[in-house]
């Protein structure tokens, strides 16, 4: 960095490194950090179930379901499963500054994983990133508790309890 901004002025040079070196929070670096292994343990739990037990090659579709059924207090969103959105789904994408209302969030999610693959990449990262770190760990604690059972043997539970 230093050898690049040796080719500005002092004056622009040091002007770029106010952006450079901001402190940030500790409590948002922590929740950065758990953020980082939640999601990586996350995805570590479904590739192992249904990528290698069940042999479906579709564990991201799975997972995102099934973030959004822990988002809406594990109610279905389906009409035809008498579903919808609930109040605490509003809650949790509400902590986007700009999804303030409930049009723009029904609008928002409609939109959010229709780019095949990549959008529900950013469909799961975007609904970890709003969960707070204990609803992170619920939601683990629920998906351990769910298909750690259906995976059979000690192998997997050692596996994914350790991450």
């Amino acid at each position: 960095m230093e050898e690049i901004l040796s080719y500005f002025p002092r004056e622009i040079a040091l002007q770029i490194l106010e952006y450079t070196y901001q402190v940030q929070d500790k409590p948002l670096l922590d929740d950065i950090v758990n953020f980082t292994k939640s999601k990586e343990r996350v995805r570590f739990l479904y590739f192992t179930y249904f990528t290698i037990r069940e042999q479906i090659d579709e564990y991201k579709s799975w997972l995102s379901n099934d973030i959004v059924l822990y988002m809406n207090a594990f109610r279905h969103t389906g009409v035809f499963y008498g579903g919808g959105y609930v109040d605490k789904f509003y809650a949790r994408l509400s902590r986007n500054p700009f999804l303030n209302t409930r049009e723009k969030i029904d609008k928002y999610v409609v939109n959010l994983g229709s780019n095949g693959i990549d959008g529900i990449t950013k469909e799961i990262n975007i609904y970890l990133g709003l969960m707070t770190s204990e609803e992170r760990e619920e939601f683990i604690e629920w998906v351990i508790k769910c298909y750690g059972k259906l995976f059979q043997g000690d192998v997997f539970l050692s596996l994914i309890i350790r991450i």
